[in-house]
């Protein structure tokens, strides 16, 4: 085939090879790639034992596109891969090239989608990065193998449909962890003393912090003890002890990476971490402003807080105009990337600091301008000077008791101006000398609170801090573990599904190394060794397979938890064969005899049975109820009284009766009518 004269530049997405269609001439013909082209296949493992080479294909529904692209590229004047850079894009444009074998090709990378960053990407081609596909490989095949080892023997030994993930598992397991720490958890009353006093007319909280050498962590666990110190300090009174004061530089946060933006629109935004990577996508490849498609954003899969030299200028020359040269710090900010970084990417920021929030409000959606906003805020901020504030802190005396006080002034808001921080009034001066007045001394009771469940932002955080995954796979992890039902949410917090605990308890039982969190670790660092060319692919998967094979060989003895099919007595209306009752992930349901042949199913439905017992909240009637994951406990008010009371597998202390857990609280309570003891809820 002849050359047509066109250059041929192939890239990931639709939107992204429309957004660079406008910077290139017309001698450039730009194409997208809708992600791989090729994969391991669905249908079977895919990879040889133990040599580890993958066997690739080509999905059906990307033949048509795989033949265009050929087609393009064998007769283009020269090819251009232009995917992402990263192991993934790396590994997409050298499919491509395997595929589509041009006679030349240059590639190309970018962490911006504008005029500058291509023209410079254009004058500046490389090699395809083999390291960086051998990574990307290394992880296919290392997730190919727990999915498709562990996925069927998890579905034989436990319930159908349930599969397991190198990086989900681990995940599952922190949260099933969490649940079990926040089940057994006693709560522990403590009493917090404080005082209100005033000083130079100036009133001023203090707070007990020390009993003779005694430092208090938390409390006082003892009330009577918190009212003898009470009684002891309006009898007494306050002597100032000493005051010290001080300036407080606080520096802005870093530039954001990708799991800080998940984060933080998960926190403030409400957004979860796929659904924020989605809008963070399009940002990226590229909007309509003015009638013109432009990149918003720099590449949004990145865990580097670099910035480019040139964008931090620029942040600085809009500072002074619109902030005064006084926002403006003395240097440009220098941020320290995770040891695990790639240090050639930049971190994630606006493409053009002028395009404001308020400039691109008319271009956006509402949801796609509060995380452009989050963005650009958080990117502005780190390139302003720190905040100044000026502290008091004041220690008093009183008999044998020691108090703590504590007083602050923002006098710079410095990049905190950017929340709408502003400068306060400056402190008042205060002397040992100076004469107070008690207004009056207060006792708060309190209760330790058990730990929080997670949500999407603190998980990503403990999986970052682990080294567990990498950043552009947390919204796949979190949205597995969703869509497999292991977990269900509420009021955004993660809650573990019953089937979660049996597969955690079997996996750890059978695969302790799998499921440890330093192993699991150790393995993305190698990972990165791959990138760097420290080792091979094929030296880290034997280092993985060895011992993963001696324990799925010791794990096909595990026994079965899977209950047995109960016969019925009814015909399948499709094909005539009998219908049994099987349990599932969701618990009970009907199903043929015949299957697989015949794959009909129907739901298992129970007629709600009352229980002996009353309603904690509003006193009614109790039903055991059947729901898609199994029986539960509620009560017979619903809609009005929405109580949910779980097994605790707890008995009650007087009564020895079951005790329960009402869901979404951590009040426990005996709902045995006859148990008269005034500690019913316990």
């Amino acid at each position: 085939m002849k050359e047509n004269g066109k250059n041929l530049v192939i890239v990931e997405s639709p939107t992204k090879a429309k957004t660079i269609s406008g910077f290139l001439g017309k001698n450039f013909q730009c194409v997208a790639s809708n992600g791989h082209i090729r994969d391991l296949p669905k249908s079977r493992f895919g990879v040889d034992i133990p040599s580890f080479e993958p066997h690739y294909v080509v999905p059906r529904q990307k033949m048509k596109l795989v033949n265009q692209i050929k087609k393009l590229a064998a007769c283009a004047s020269d090819v251009y891969i232009a995917t992402d850079e990263d192991r993934e894009g790396e590994a997409i444009g050298w499919h491509i090239i395997d595929i589509a074998k041009p006679k030349h090709y240059k590639r190309i990378s970018f962490h911006e989608i504008t005029k500058t960053a291509i023209t410079n990407a254009l004058k500046n081609p490389r090699e395809i990065d083999k390291m960086l596909v051998e990574a990307q490989e290394a992880r296919r095949i290392l997730d190919r193998i727990v999915g498709y080892r562990l996925s069927p023997l998890l579905a034989k030994k436990i319930a159908r449909g349930l599969s397991a993930g190198r990086v989900q598992s681990v995940a599952l397991r922190l949260i099933v962890e969490r649940e079990r720490e926040i089940a057994k958890f006693v709560p522990v009353k403590y009493f917090i003393l404080n005082a209100k006093l005033t000083i130079n007319n100036t009133e001023v909280e203090a707070k007990l912090s020390k009993i003779g050498a005694k430092k208090l962590k938390l409390g006082i666990t003892d009330e009577a003890e918190a009212l003898d110190i009470k009684t002891e300090t309006e009898k007494l009174g306050f002597v100032i002890d000493s005051v010290k004061r001080k300036k407080t530089s606080r520096a802005p946060s870093p530039p954001l990476t990708t799991s800080r933006l998940q984060q933080l629109a998960n926190s403030r935004l409400g957004y979860s971490p796929a659904f924020t990577m989605r809008i963070a996508q399009g940002l990226y490849e590229g909007k309509k402003v003015n009638g013109k498609q432009v990149g918003l954003i720099t590449y949004m899969r990145t865990d580097s807080v670099n910035i480019a030299k040139s964008a931090a200028l620029e942040a600085r020359e809009f500072i002074k105009k619109h902030y005064t040269e006084q926002f403006v710090p003395k240097t440009i900010p220098v941020y320290k990337s995770g040891s695990s970084a790639q240090l050639a990417h930049e971190a994630i920021r606006p493409t053009d600091i002028k395009r404001t929030p308020e400039k691109m409000e008319r271009f956006l959606d509402t949801k796609e301008l509060k995380l452009y906003r989050l963005i650009w805020d958080c990117f502005i901020a780190s390139q302003m000077a720190p905040a100044i504030t000026d502290s008091m802190n004041i220690t008093l005396k009183s008999g044998k008791t020691v108090w703590n006080a504590h007083l602050s002034s923002l006098r710079f808001p410095g990049w905190m101006i950017i929340e709408g921080k502003k400068a306060e009034d400056a402190l008042i001066t205060i002397d040992k000398s100076d004469r107070l007045t008690l207004k009056k001394v207060y006792i708060e009771q309190k209760e330790t609170e058990p730990p929080l469940r997670y949500n999407a932002a603190s998980l990503i955080k403990t999986l970052e801090k682990e080294g567990i995954g990498r950043p552009s796979t947390y919204a796949t992890i979190v949205s597995v573990l969703l869509a497999r039902n292991y977990i269900r949410k509420e009021k955004r917090s993660f809650v573990p599904e019953e089937i979660s605990y049996k597969v955690v308890d079997r996996l750890v039982e059978y695969f302790p190394k799998l499921m440890d969190l330093k192993f699991t670790a150790h393995f993305e660092t190698l990972l990165d060794e791959i990138a760097q060319g420290k080792i091979t692919k094929l030296e880290l998967l034997k280092e993985f397979w060895e011992p993963f094979s001696a324990q799925l060989e010791k794990a096909m003895d595990m026994p079965s938890e899977k209950p047995e099919d109960i016969p019925t007595e009814e015909k399948c209306p499709k094909c005539g064969s009998m219908l049994v009752i099987k349990t599932g992930r969701f618990g009970k349901f009907f199903a043929c005899s015949g299957f697989p042949k015949c794959r009909y199913t129907k739901n298992f439905e129970t007629k709600e049975k009352k229980i002996e017992g009353n309603c904690p909240v509003c006193g009614k009637e109790l039903l055991i109820k059947n729901g898609r994951h199994g029986e539960f406990v509620a009560c017979s008010g619903y809609p009005e009284c929405k109580t949910i009371l779980n097994k605790t597998g707890k008995s009650c202390e007087y009564c020895k009766e079951p005790l329960y857990k009402i869901a979404k609280k951590n009040d426990f309570v005996c709902i045995n009518p006859s148990c008269s003891s005034k500690n019913r809820e316990t």
